[in-house]
């Protein structure tokens, strides 16, 4: 007997379930002794260097020491990769694109005179996550942290989660349409512009290949020189990092200090302004602040023509999503949730939702899966939902 755990199909199913309980529970803002340890700690080892932060990763005690060598399993999961990609070329040329545009960054690099067999420290897994709904980077490289051996820590065990610095979900969209004038931005590879420490980075190593047919003989190690996404640390270290470079702004632009110290969640920038004359120096000063922490800003997007008349001619990266509801302005999305720029209001876009459902069969466990995918933290489809959680539980 073999189970099996679909680790995102768990994280999406409980995520649905909790965002019922956003804006009736209480947040947590209260840091414990734990929490501000690490906070401490971080704040004591953060460096910049190059117009870049260094961070280290939060390590458990002794863990990192500790942390066991699963070469056989990364080797044999990348094994398995590379006979997809002798199968399928288009995915080859896709995966190779991004690791190419990788290296070409200085995200990761070589390791210098690595011999794969001999590869002691934790190897990471990675597989390819297809979003046929991006414009852009349609295909998306996961690395997988949680891989271990069995009764072994992974990678993500061994690493503290951190406090949580973000700012309330339902709060910060409630916010975002107080005044008549919005605006948003993304951080462009938010993640991968923070650098790693030099002492943290062979616990990121990888392989690769540059052919696939013969891959046995061709077979390389790659190391991230970035923190990367999706390890249990990553979304601290990104805020905390961000944190720490606002505090240089408190005197030169104090209302953006305050507006960036309270809405920023992960990549996304929220603001909002009564009028053109505040919002378009806000914007300017957005960039010109991350700018300075090699954090480039893109996607802006606006409820204002004008505003985004006067982003165009001053060269900002305006958000292109092809608006799937209408042929004016571009949509794009807020937190998760569609915003339609110029009718100014929220939708729901099902396409893909019903595009799964077609090709899905009538069980508990795909009833789940859809659940998983629905994202409404405002409530607003809620009579449908609780439809959906009522046939989940008659099932």
């Amino acid at each position: 007997m073999k189970v099996v755990v679909d680790e995102d199909t768990s994280k999406q199913l409980e995520t649905f379930w909790q965002l019922e309980n956003l804006g009736i529970e209480p947040a947590n803002d209260c840091l414990n002794c734990n929490d501000n340890k690490i906070l401490q700690e971080f704040e004591e080892s953060i460096q910049f260097r190059d117009n870049r932060y260094v961070v280290k990763l939060p390590w458990k005690d002794n863990l990192k020491e500790s942390l066991d060598n699963n070469f056989k399993i990364a080797y044999e999961r990348f094994s398995k990769l590379c006979y997809k990609f002798q199968n399928d070329h288009s995915l080859y040329n896709q995966y190779k694109d991004v690791v190419d545009s990788y290296i070409e960054q200085n995200i990761v690099e070589r390791v210098p005179n690595s011999n794969v067999e001999d590869c002691a420290e934790f190897c990471l897994p990675h597989r390819a996550v297809i979003r046929h709904d991006k414009v852009s980077s349609k295909l998306r490289i996961v690395f997988d942290a949680s891989s271990h051996k069995s009764g072994k820590f992974s990678f993500n065990d061994s690493l503290h989660i951190g406090p949580n610095l973000y700012p309330d979900l339902f709060k910060l969209l409630l916010s975002f349409r107080k005044h008549p004038i919005a605006f948003t931005a993304d951080i462009k590879q938010a993640f991968l512009n923070v650098e790693l420490d030099e002492s943290d980075k062979n616990v990121t190593k990888f392989f690769w290949t540059d052919n696939p047919e013969c891959f046995t003989e061709s077979i390389e190690v790659l190391r991230f020189n970035r923190v990367l996404f999706r390890i249990n640390s990553s979304p601290f270290l990104l805020s905390a990092t961000i944190k720490h470079h606002l505090k240089k702004y408190v005197s030169l632009y104090p209302q953006t200090h305050e507006l960036l110290n309270n809405f920023v969640f992960v990549d996304n920038i929220l603001g909002g302004h009564n009028s053109i004359i505040a919002a378009y120096p806000t914007s300017v000063e957005c960039i010109h602040i991350f700018n300075e922490a090699s954090m480039p800003l893109h996607k802006w997007a606006t409820n204002s023509a004008e505003l985004n008349g006067l982003w165009g001619k001053n060269g900002f990266p305006i958000d292109t999503s092809p608006n799937s509801i209408g042929q004016k302005r571009m949509n794009c999305k807020v937190l998760g949730i569609s915003w339609d720029t110029d009718r100014d209001v929220f939708y729901f876009d099902v396409e893909n939702l019903l595009c799964f459902i077609s090709k899905g069969i009538n069980t508990k466990r795909f009833l789940l899966q859809v659940a998983g995918r629905i994202f409404d933290p405002l409530g607003f489809i809620t009579p449908y939902i609780i439809r959906l959680k009522i046939l989940i539980q008659n099932v």
